[in-house]
């Protein structure tokens, strides 16, 4: 028995690559930013400054895509 969480994040992962609930979830890389949560560790620099542009965090994905490939075979896809 999968956690709830586990659950909730396969059904937006699914609904997302359009995979049928009854297929198993594909691999796939996410992001969780928490902006609310960490804005105040901006101090001085306004927040639209401090968090990384989107272009770092694409960058970020696919690095961890060409690792899970050559590391475990895994290819997931890339969602843009």
């Amino acid at each position: 028995m999968g956690c709830k969480h586990g659950n909730i994040a396969d059904g937006h992962a699914q609904r997302a690559m359009n995979v049928p609930v009854t297929d198993p979830t594909p691999p796939y890389i996410s992001i969780h930013i928490r902006h609310g949560d960490f804005s105040q560790q901006c101090g001085e620099f306004p927040v639209d400054q401090c968090f990384a542009p989107c272009l770092l965090l694409r960058a970020g994905c696919l690095r961890c895509k060409r690792a899970s490939h050559t590391k475990k075979g895994l290819m997931p896809p890339m969602l843009s």
